[in-house]
Formats: C-alpha cells, structure tokens, sequence
C-alpha cells in the first residue's frame, strides 16, 4: 500500500468499533486504536503522514517587482504592521512603526497614542514598548532614539497619556527632559531607513556580495531591493536577511540566495552547491532549498533545485554542510529543526530516508536514504535536460 493511503488507516480502524457495537464504549476504543495505529504508522512508514508530493510545484523565484517598494507615503508617521502578542488570549497589540524620518520603532503597543512634539531643535516622538515599563523616544533631527523608563512616578503608559494632554511647547519640553535622563543611542542609515546598530549589523548593507572559489569560478549576490525602502508597504520585511540575485561567472541565473556563506564546490570545480530560497510573487521567501549546478567547460550550467528540509515521523530535519565530490555527488548532514549543535536529538527517531521535493530530475520527488545521519544526491551527468531513469535510480539509493 502506497504511503500516501496508509495515512487513512487509523482513521478505518477508529470507526470499526462504532461500525459492529454502537456503544459508548466504542467511541473510546475506537480513540484508542486512531493513536495507537497513528504512532505505529509514524513509526514504521515514515512517509505515511508527509506531505504528498506536488507534481506541479511552482518551482520559480519571482523577482520582486518595483511596486512592492513604492505607493507608501513618506516623511510621516505610519504602522507597518499589527500582531496579537498573545493568540486568543487578549494581550496588547503591538507593531512596527515607521517615523517621519524614516526611524524603525519595533515593538511599540498599539492601545498607547504616539505623542508627537516639535521645538526649536526639530521633531522629536514618544513611544509606548509593547514590553516592560518602558518607552522610545525619538529625535528625528538627529536620527537618535532613547530607552526612557519612568523610576519614580506615573508608569510609562500613564505619563505618555499626560504628555499627549499637554501643549505643544510644555510637551516638547517633557519630551526633552526626559531624554537628557537616558543614555543616546544612535542610528545608522540603510536604504532610506534609520537602524539601531543592532539591526544594522545584522542587515546586508552592501550592494553587491562576492566571493571567488578554489576553481576560479566567480559567484555574486546582487541586491534585488531599491536604494530607498521608506515607500514600500513593510520595510521592516526587507531589513535583514534580504535576498539577492545569484550571478555566476558575471552572468545573472534565474536563482535567489540571501547570503553566499554556505556554498560547496567539487574539487574539480565541476560541481556547485549553495543554499539559497525561492521568492514569492510579492518577493517574500517562500522556500528554503539548495541550488546544485552541474558546470562543463564550453556550456552553459545545468542547474538542480532540492528543498533544503523535510516532515517526516513527526518531526522537521533540516539538511546542512553541504559537501560535493568529483563526479557529481552531494553530502548533507542531516539535523533536526532548533538543535544547532546536536546531529540528531536524543527524542528524535531518524527516518530510513528523507523524501524531498526537487526541480531538474525525472521525477517531482526524491528519496534519499539516511545513513549514519547523512544522506548522499549524485548529480545526472546529462547537461540537455534532467535525469533519466537509470540516473534517477542511483540518486534515490544514494
């Protein structure tokens, strides 16, 4: 029986007891054997309960259009976006917010207003954090927020509320005596966007990412993202971790990466691997996967694409260092998803094989075997199209 029926098995033995006895009692029983055959099915068929393959996957990486950047206005106060901070159970709603001088305010609740202020130094905010007894606020002449947090007196959100009943000029002037209390902290500019440090370093300031190989080959990461982001609908999305289009040899592929730090190269220089993402139509990441290219001398690359994780037994394996072999042949270690030092958790029972998604060989899907917890892809040596059946083979027995 194929995995993908199987699945519907325990739902079959769940309603067999109420089928021959019609009691309560067979609600229970029939309970018991839904869990009982669910983890044995888990257990024994690992891809009993994955996701069935989808034989018409969408595997392109749209190139973020120009209107996702523009039609937002700038120099005003504005939010990015709203989040319950707590699901169903009635916390305070707080977002992101984008100040006239294009300052990222993150965490700021939504319930407290935004007291504005302007005085002879220029505009200057007030902002209620979504955590702690807290506030930001904000010099937009100089690009300069403070962490205000009242030690005597009122709590945060009361004095807020005072501050926004006041005039004009006593306002500004609590506004400024409040930040002669608090350390300055200073913002960088990025892409029309004022930063804390923090998320700056974080951020991908440069245009353009490079390195060269052991072959020789030359491999690029081009910003798709404009040189001002103040106008798009949530700029905040696009602060870190921002995708880049992959050049190679100075020539432009059809393929997104965020970075260029985890690539592998045979060493022959006739195989490339690198990890890198599959972009949406409204340019956010859609998929993380790896992007593998067969190279010969004289003709054009003949790219693969393997989705760089898997749901299998109940729990997500992701698939890391790569390492590629003369003759066409990747390694990846194979981990589980939130333990970065730790191969496979202790908890966790590793599948015989990991069935994973791809683009470029015969078939919508791969099945590699896991051995020693590594499992092995050996590239189709044809350049004019994907795999045949035979090359197939030898991939899903790894």
């Amino acid at each position: 029986m194929k995995p993908n029926l199987l699945r519907w098995l325990p739902i079959l033995l769940a309603c067999l007891p109420l089928l021959l006895w019609r009691t309560p009692w067979s609600l229970l029983l029939g309970l018991l054997l839904l869990v009982a055959a669910h983890r044995l099915l888990a257990r024994w068929v690992p891809d009993a309960f994955a996701p069935e393959p989808d034989a018409a996957r969408d595997w392109r990486s749209h190139v973020p259009a120009a209107a996702l950047f523009s039609g937002y206005p700038v120099s005003v106060d504005r939010v990015l976006d709203d989040t319950e901070s707590e699901i169903g159970m009635g916390g305070p709603r707080f977002a992101s917010v984008l100040l006239a001088d294009g300052m990222l305010v993150d965490g700021v609740r939504l319930q407290a207003p935004l007291v504005t202020a302007q005085d002879a130094h220029g505009p200057c905010r007030a902002l209620l954090r979504a955590r702690g007894d807290a506030m930001v606020l904000a010099d937009l002449a100089t690009h300069t927020r403070y962490t205000f947090a009242p030690v005597d007196g009122p709590p945060a959100a009361h004095l807020l509320a005072q501050w926004a009943g006041l005039p004009d000029g006593e306002r500004a002037a609590a506004l400024r005596a409040a930040m002669a209390c608090c350390a300055p902290e200073p913002c960088v500019a990025l892409r029309g966007l004022w930063l804390q440090p923090a998320l700056r370093a974080d951020a991908q300031p440069e245009d353009v990412l490079e390195r060269r190989l052991p072959s020789g080959r030359h491999l690029q990461a081009r910003t798709v993202l404009p040189p001002d982001l103040r106008a798009a609908r949530n700029p905040a999305q696009w602060v870190q971790r921002p995708p880049n289009a992959l050049w190679l040899d100075g020539q432009p592929t059809p393929h997104h990466v965020i970075d260029l730090d985890d690539v592998a190269e045979s060493p022959d220089g006739r195989t490339l691997v690198l990890h890198g993402v599959l972009l949406g139509p409204t340019g956010a990441v859609r998929e993380g996967v790896y992007h593998l290219a067969r190279l010969t001398p004289g003709a054009a690359p003949h790219w693969f694409t393997v989705r760089s994780w898997a749901q299998q037994g109940g729990q997500l394996w992701r698939l890391e260092l790569p390492h590629a072999d003369n003759g066409g042949t990747v390694t990846w270690r194979v981990a589980v998803f939130g333990h970065s030092d730790v191969v496979l958790a202790a908890s966790a029972t590793p599948p015989e094989a990991i069935t994973l998604p791809t683009d470029g060989f015969d078939s919508p899907t791969l099945r590699l075997p896991l051995r020693e917890d590594v499992v092995r892809l050996l590239l189709p040596v044809q350049a004019d199209g994907a795999g045949r059946s035979s090359d197939a083979e030898r991939v899903t027995r790894g």
